[in-house]
């Protein structure tokens, strides 16, 4: 997701036309689709012996680090929304043609590539109808309610994809509850909260063992992050008074996301949907405000804004909507019997060409014209300050 600010460049920025970016939220970003890669990778590919059996380590490769995707988006968009809403330029279906856009880039080329390797490769057993019925979900971003009502219909190498699902479905409303309560920051931030703990409660009084899945990639039930950004954005005028904390906080709660997923390793399948996940939610967001309350460079954005960090953070679209089923594919042509160690290192290959060429060719084209394309109209109205960062 593009993202740009007005002014001088912040700490941890860095300047560029056509605005700047906040380095450390792309490299949190970074971080986060590493450790979501893993946590497939060791799914799918990797032995149970070994670091998915190993006590306190397996936890850091099972996953669960969605959620600070969820904040950073809700944040990002909901800022770039009021920004244009103070501008008189907010316009809920232009919002919406632009993110369709922005996600199709990567999202149709995709399920293309899907339909004609389950045209063209005898190893993908996919039932013909399972392919379409699964594309057409994805391509309409119901691509969640699919897989929690009818499973067994579903493709599973498209599953990762309830996560822009759940995003486009609560865009659909953010922008629209932007328009009607911006004037009034307290009440929609109070809004957006108590929608989250609502989220949160129910996803912890219906998890079981027989509604684990559909909660799993429910629109409800995994909200909580994406509205907690959503409301952090609102909030963050009123934060401004906590800036002088951010470098000491962030930096303690960068600490915690690693101890938190190797604790939340230990507690059982459901953590993340139980307790853990609560705890894991509210350090995202913590972290991400941390981030963007921060008023100088300190060793926390330095960290964050490594140049490979906050390319893999730009890149993330791409290695998201691709990992997962090239993991599919190369585990059916490997075999069985095939190293994980080399299974993985083709995975990654393959993913890494995807994502340098698609970046380059897809992605940054996509951005460009997007920036002159889908644009609110030019208005008199002087400009608000920057909230830190927004969406192009």
């Amino acid at each position: 997701m593009t993202t740009e600010t007005r002014g001088a460049p912040t700490a941890g920025t860095r300047a560029g036309a056509p605005g700047s970016r906040l380095l450390a939220l792309d490299g949190l970003r970074g971080v986060t689709i590493v450790l979501v890669v893993l946590g497939h990778l060791s799914a799918f590919l990797w032995p149970v012996e070994g670091i998915r059996s190993t006590p306190w380590l397996r936890g850091l490769v099972a996953g669960g680090a969605v959620p600070i995707f969820f904040v950073v988006s809700g944040y990002i968009v909901t800022a770039g929304l009021l920004r244009e809403d103070e501008r008189g330029t907010l316009d809920p279906v232009r919002f919406y043609a632009r993110r369709l856009v922005r996600l199709g880039a990567q999202v149709v080329p995709l399920c293309a590539a899907v339909v004609l390797v389950a045209a063209l490769d005898p190893t993908d057993t996919a039932p013909a109808g399972s392919t379409v019925t699964t594309v057409t979900h994805t391509l309409t971003y119901t691509n969640n309610w699919l897989y929690a009502l009818d499973p067994l219909q579903a493709r599973p190498d498209l599953g990762h994809l309830w996560f822009l699902s759940v995003q486009q479905q609560w865009y659909l409303v953010l922008p629209l509850a932007v328009a009607a309560l911006a004037a009034r920051r307290r009440v929609l931030t109070w809004v957006l909260v108590l929608l989250a703990v609502a989220s949160a409660t129910y996803r912890l009084v219906e998890v079981s063992d027989a509604t684990w899945f559909g909660l799993s990639v429910g629109t409800f039930a995994r909200a909580d992050g994406l509205l907690l950004g959503a409301a952090l954005a609102v909030a963050l005028p009123a934060l401004r008074r906590l800036a002088p904390r951010a470098s000491v906080v962030g930096t303690l709660l960068l600490v915690a996301v690693p101890v938190l997923l190797s604790v939340g390793g230990e507690l059982g399948p459901y953590a993340y949907l139980e307790d853990w996940s609560v705890a894991f939610v509210l350090v995202a967001a913590g972290l991400v405000a941390a981030v963007v309350l921060h008023e100088r460079e300190s060793g926390l954005t330095r960290a964050l804004s490594a140049r490979w960090l906050t390319w893999l953070g730009r890149a993330s679209l791409v290695v998201y909507v691709w990992h997962y089923p090239v993991i599919f594919f190369v585990g059916r042509h490997v075999g069985p019997d095939a190293s994980p160690v080399v299974t993985t290192a083709v995975v990654l290959s393959v993913v890494g060409v995807i994502t340098v060429v698609s970046h380059r060719w897809v992605e940054e084209p996509v951005r460009r014209w997007l920036a002159t394309h889908l644009r609110p109209a030019p208005t008199d109205r002087p400009l608000p300050p920057a909230p830190g960062v927004g969406v192009a």
